[in-house]
């Protein structure tokens, strides 16, 4: 997959395209499903595939708001050039492209970007305050020379699968259902690992410590993750929060990954860990001793669980 950052107004031209078009944070099953039609329209047509996305999210833009990703752009682009796209769009976010009406938002696009073919969800809302729907894309289609796919968005139970509603579950430590609406267990991959106290190395159960900026987060509690490391996959234990018992006053959630079965041996650069399942919530304890016996306790029903998973 090619990587094009290309700032508003766009100047380099992109190869005759079937095309898609949005944030698509998470790329959850209802992006994909959008994914796979752009792909199997693209070879009927023999084109190229792209992706059309914005960083960062047009709120944080126009409303100042502060996003919580569930994939950061980086993860984003791992997880499209594993879906088999050609190119990959990436626009910087800009008040003024998206105060633009439909029409010449859809100019200022296809103005460089030879598309031939665009393929939305049935729901997609574009131009300024996303004012016009896929009938009005239509009729804009037929006058500027492409055609349009609408697909059907999928549901989850009663409810469209959005990336707002897979937030709303990973808030909840609901990680099932995030997992059925993503396709994937909800994962971290693009982390900052920091040093850390050296309290859990103290007590016999050495942390690594990351910090991951913008990432949607669960409540604060102790949860059995994945990690991925050097390519082996291990299970560990994930504690978010503020460490009550190590620090009196502390007012900044930290997470902390204990690797069950690794011993660290030297500085470790980059680290996947996904949520499995949610354990306890974080508590306060009376000493050091307890809060290592709490430890001990952790683990053993982490490997109740997931025991295949170092075995």
């Amino acid at each position: 997959m090619k990587v094009v950052f290309e700032k508003f107004p766009f100047k380099k031209r992109l190869p005759f395209s079937a095309a898609a078009i949005g944030f698509f944070d998470g790329l959850h099953k209802g992006h994909k499903l959008i994914i796979k039609e752009l792909i199997l329209q693209a070879r009927k047509s023999n084109l190229k595939t792209a992706v059309i996305t914005f960083w960062p999210h047009p709120q944080k833009v126009i409303k100042k708001k502060n996003i919580e990703y569930i994939t950061t752009l980086k993860e984003k682009v791992e997880i499209l050039n594993n879906l088999g796209i050609d190119y990959l769009l990436i626009v910087p976010s800009h008040k003024r492209l998206f105060q633009l009406k439909a029409e010449k938002f859809l100019n200022s696009i296809f103005k460089n970007i030879n598309i031939k073919i665009m393929v939305v969800g049935d729901g997609f809302r574009f131009g300024y305050q996303k004012a016009t729907d896929v009938p009005a894309l239509k009729n804009y289609a037929d006058r500027l020379g492409f055609k349009v796919k609408a697909i059907k968005r999928l549901k989850f139970g009663r409810r469209i699968i959005s990336s707002s509603l897979v937030r709303e579950a990973i808030k909840k430590a609901k990680f099932s259902q995030a997992r059925k609406m993503l396709g994937y267990d909800y994962f971290f991959s693009d982390v900052k690992v920091v040093k850390g106290l050296g309290i859990g190395k103290y007590l016999g159960y050495p942390t690594i410590n990351v910090v991951a900026d913008n990432k949607v987060l669960p409540p604060n509690g102790v949860y059995i993750v994945k990690v991925t490391l050097n390519k082996k996959e291990y299970l560990g234990l994930c504690n978010i929060g503020f460490r009550p018992t190590v620090l009196r006053k502390n007012k900044k959630r930290v997470i902390e990954i204990y690797i069950i079965g690794y011993k660290v041996k030297r500085h470790i650069k980059n680290i996947k860990f996904s949520f499995l399942e949610y354990l306890r919530p974080e508590k306060k304890f009376p000493s050091f001793l307890a809060l290592k016996q709490a430890i001990a306790k952790d683990i053993s029903r982490a490997l109740a669980k997931y025991s295949a998973l170092n075995s």
